[in-house]
């Protein structure tokens, strides 16, 4: 067995129908100090990376399995991503919470090369979501934010049933914030579970804010906006969410939900295994 990305740079016997002979146009950007930047742009980084990788896994005819690092989320675990998630990722189409999590992995490796880990900790997508014990979600909910230094944010992926929302909170100064990119409205559901939590840790009912932020122009986008607030928020190196979002565009553009998407094919397809 070996790893696609332990082959770069080397000359190995290629199947025919994993080559991909899209007439696609590269558009390489300004050069800048980032050598990243000798690359295809966003959009086309998202079509040929997903086609690729849904070829390979396909032809493959199993999972995808990561495993998540115990620093992550405070435990250790496959994430599998199934086939039918990966054509749902590829093509636009709502998206599954081992989705999400492979992406938070992600970020997770951005904080380590940045030496932000001190900034932000994560739950796992869906941990405290609808459907689950409220009295499991807030024990859950509540080790993790005991776990938090002081001042550093906890990124909650929130899914209410069919529809993702960003809950970030901030132990230390009792605040919590609902970035939610279709509606303007606090979950009672989740509400609760925060407010059961800071009374597990003996602490005043936390102060909630509905976060001005981008709003989805479609039905089935409100993942990878979530995606999308996680990347922005991390890449600020800031925990002042209020002057940090202030300044978000109305929507995100097709080249913004890309770039995560690009970003979340190059990271999942090295673990991607051949026999």
């Amino acid at each position: 067995m070996y790893k696609m990305s332990q082959e770069v740079g080397s000359h190995i016997l290629w199947p025919q129908h994993f080559v991909i002979i899209d007439n696609i146009k590269i558009d390489y950007g300004e050069f800048t100090k980032d050598m990243t930047t000798f690359a295809p742009t966003p959009i086309q980084n998202a079509q040929v990376a997903l086609q690729f990788l849904l070829q390979m896994v396909e032809h493959m005819g199993s999972a995808i399995q990561i495993t998540t690092p115990y620093d992550v989320f405070m435990v250790r675990r496959k994430c599998c991503i199934m086939i039918e998630s990966l054509k749902d990722f590829s093509s636009m189409r709502p998206i599954a919470t081992t989705c999400l999590d492979a992406y938070i992995m992600y970020l997770y490796t951005r904080m380590e090369s940045s030496s932000t880990l001190n900034l932000y900790k994560f739950v796992d997508a869906g941990s405290i979501s609808y459907g689950s014990s409220k009295e499991e979600c807030a024990q859950l909910l509540t080790a993790r934010l005991l776990g938090t230094d002081y001042d550093q944010l906890l990124l909650i992926p929130y899914n209410s049933g069919n529809h993702w929302t960003l809950v970030v909170i901030n132990r230390s100064k009792g605040a919590a914030f609902w970035i939610d990119p279709f509606k303007n409205y606090i979950d009672p559901d989740v509400s609760e579970v925060v407010e059961m939590s800071f009374n597990i840790m003996k602490k005043k009912k936390p102060n909630w804010r509905v976060m001005k932020c981008p709003k989805r122009s479609g039905v089935v986008e409100c993942g990878y906006y979530v995606m999308r607030f996680m990347r922005d928020i991390i890449l600020s190196t800031s925990t002042f969410i209020i002057d940090m979002m202030k300044d978000s565009p109305r929507t995100y553009t097709q080249d913004d939900i890309d770039c995560i998407r690009s970003k979340w094919a190059e990271f999942v397809g090295k673990h991607v295994y051949c026999a």
